[in-house]
């Protein structure tokens, strides 16, 4: 970030900034091709493969180096399972990186060597 630009992104676009992040891709409402039996939407079965996902580590642009990120890291999905909880787990299977983890509602704003973190 060495060219004076604005480079912004939540969620998602938040991940993307980042050498991977945390992210809820795999929940069945926002994933392409889900697992299980979706075909029959009324059945009992789906109820349980739909809330039985799991996050996951995705890759991003590296643009902040080495960073594994976390957005809505103060959130609990569908699936029941505490992201920050998730997430710290997550950073012991990649010892390698370092988190930056975001609240719901917040943004962290980088300039340069400084950042501060926004909420309301």
């Amino acid at each position: 970030m060495e060219r004076d630009v604005v480079v912004a992104g939540g969620s998602a676009g938040f991940i993307s900034l980042c050498s991977g992040g945390h992210s809820d891709s795999m929940k069945p409402e926002s994933y392409k091709n889900p697992v299980g039996p979706l075909l029959n939407p009324r059945a009992k079965v789906r109820e349980v493969i739909d809330r039985n996902w799991e996050y996951i580590r995705v890759p991003g642009l590296n643009i902040i180096e080495g960073a594994l990120c976390c957005p809505h890291y103060d959130t609990i999905q569908n699936n029941n399972v505490s992201r920050a909880d998730d997430f710290s787990n997550m950073m012991r299977r990649h010892s390698g990186e370092y988190g930056i983890a975001v609240d719901e509602w917040a943004a962290l704003v980088i300039d340069g060597p400084s950042y501060k973190v926004v909420s309301r």
